[in-house]
């Protein structure tokens, strides 16, 4: 899975985990078992074994 991951870097997705969803997010860093996704100045990072679903962000979306 983070072969898919590493070509969505710098893409706007949405990002759905066990603890919540995480909208119009980009992604900025991949390692072994995290992903970290960012939006304006904040960055948050995910364990990949919480992550349900991963979709490019419609660009008609508001941020």
């Amino acid at each position: 899975m983070s072969d898919f991951f590493r070509e969505l870097i710098g893409v706007k997705c949405n990002f759905a985990t066990n603890d919540g969803e995480y909208r119009n997010y980009v992604l900025r860093d991949i390692s072994n078992e995290w992903i970290v996704v960012e939006k304006g100045a904040e960055s948050v990072y995910l364990n990949l074994s919480h992550v349900i679903s991963i979709k490019v962000a419609n660009s008609k979306e508001e941020a």
